[in-house]
């Protein structure tokens, strides 16, 4: 098979694994189809992985990751108990946040950078990197192994990591702009290590009541950081897949939060304001004394 057809066949694999991703999402929503749903997609998935997957120089070591993966994924959810869904479907929400943060440092380190590429890697960083810490303290909420909350010393550290990171991560974008001179060699590295603390600080001060909607969220976000990362790569599954992973997970998210009569934003942000409230209610209360 030549060159030309192989690409021909691809594409048309790709087109066969986005049609049984939507098909498995929209099966998903109701129960007597879920079952089905959730095999199609996988079966989209691992049709998806294989083709790309005989691109590679080294055959060995892309089936050697395949298997892994999939070893490690079928040993975790059979062992997992129903009742602790919720904390595995936040795992492997960083892992997948983890996925797309390490594929946009590869192509940074690939170098040759255009402007448009310079962004969409400084976005997959920040979304991945924050999806995946975030995701793993969602985790330890959930399974009661983490009880930081808002209002804690090292909440409000890892909060203020946030703050630097969304005003590190606009400088980063920025950059392709700047002269040389007002460019420091490591930005990169000090960008990778703050988004890993910018995903502590949103998620830490939310109460572990509302840890399913912020799950929800987070599996948006690594959706929108695959679609992210599948642009960077030119890969159309990785487009389609995580544009139906972000979509789907916003619509639940806000319809998560439309059931517990509370605003989304009230949710992510009420801990920021409730500390921001209990400091000023502190500063009165010693002004008076």
């Amino acid at each position: 098979m030549n060159m030309l057809d192989f690409e021909i066949v691809q594409n048309i694999s790709y087109i066969v694994s986005s049609a049984l991703f939507i098909i498995g999402i929209k099966r998903l929503g109701k129960e007597s189809t879920a079952v089905s749903g959730n095999f199609m997609s996988a079966c989209g998935m691992f049709l998806a992985v294989a083709v790309t997957a005989v691109t590679f120089v080294d055959l060995k070591i892309a089936f050697i990751g395949i298997a892994l993966g999939a070893l490690i994924g079928s040993v975790i959810a059979l062992k997992v108990k129903m009742t602790s869904i919720p904390e595995m479907v936040a795992l492997f929400n960083g892992f997948g946040g983890l996925a797309t943060y390490m594929i946009a440092w590869s192509e940074f380190l690939n170098g040759n950078l255009g402007a448009a590429q310079h962004v969409l890697i400084m976005l997959t960083i920040f979304i991945g990197g924050v999806t995946f810490s975030g995701s793993l303290i969602a985790y330890g909420k959930l399974a009661e192994k983490i009880s930081l909350g808002k209002g804690h010393v090292v909440t409000n550290m890892f909060v203020l990591c946030l703050y630097a990171a969304l005003l590190f991560l606009a400088f980063s974008i920025l950059i392709p702009l700047m002269p040389e001179s007002m460019i420091f060699t490591n930005y990169f590295l000090v960008l990778l290590g703050l988004t890993l603390l910018a995903g502590l600080g949103f998620v830490l001060p939310i109460g572990g009541g509302d840890m399913p909607v912020v799950i929800s969220l987070l599996n948006s976000l690594s959706g929108i950081a695959a679609a992210f990362a599948g642009l960077l790569l030119l890969n159309n599954v990785l487009i389609v897949a995580g544009s139906l992973v972000g979509a789907s997970g916003l619509i639940l998210t806000v319809i998560m939060a439309k059931a517990m009569n509370r605003s989304l934003g009230n949710i992510l942000f009420v801990g920021y304001a409730s500390a921001s409230s209990s400091s000023a209610t502190e500063a009165s209360i010693s002004r008076a004394g």
